[in-house]
């Protein structure tokens, strides 16, 4: 029960440091964020948009 808040949490920020990652590895944050959405929509979200 209390576990669905924390991964919910924890996602979020795993989400943002990987895509940081993901623009400065790439260099591409437009390219790249647009076909990383495709990939994990669900994975990423809003928090890639916001790193653009």
């Amino acid at each position: 029960m209390d576990a669905g808040r924390t991964v919910s949490a924890e996602e979020e920020v795993w989400t943002s440091r990987e895509a940081a990652r993901f623009l400065q590895i790439s260099g591409q944050t437009l390219r790249k964020a647009l076909k990383f959405q495709n990939l994990h929509p669900h994975k990423l979200g809003r928090r890639y948009v916001l790193l653009r």
